[in-house]
């Protein structure tokens, strides 16, 4: 398993297979460095040095409609 050929592939707009997200969800500790380098390849293709925050503004606040417990 190659990641930088997995994260080229990914690049290409080409969807991954099955094994192969399995295979990187299942990346030996040895080789965490090799594949967050080519998670870091792919990032930057697609976003450069920008980067985007997201926050929940109705976190806590009791003014949030949705009952879904995420907050609490």
């Amino acid at each position: 398993m190659n990641f930088h050929q997995l994260a080229d592939k990914s690049i290409a707009g080409e969807t991954l297979t099955r094994q192969e997200c399995q295979d990187v969800l299942h990346c030996p500790d040895e080789r965490i460095l090799e594949l967050l380098d080519a998670a870091y390849k792919v990032r930057r293709t697609f976003c450069g040095n920008r980067v985007h925050l997201h926050m929940l503004l109705n976190a806590k606040s009791g003014l949030c409609p949705e009952d879904c417990h995420y907050c609490s």
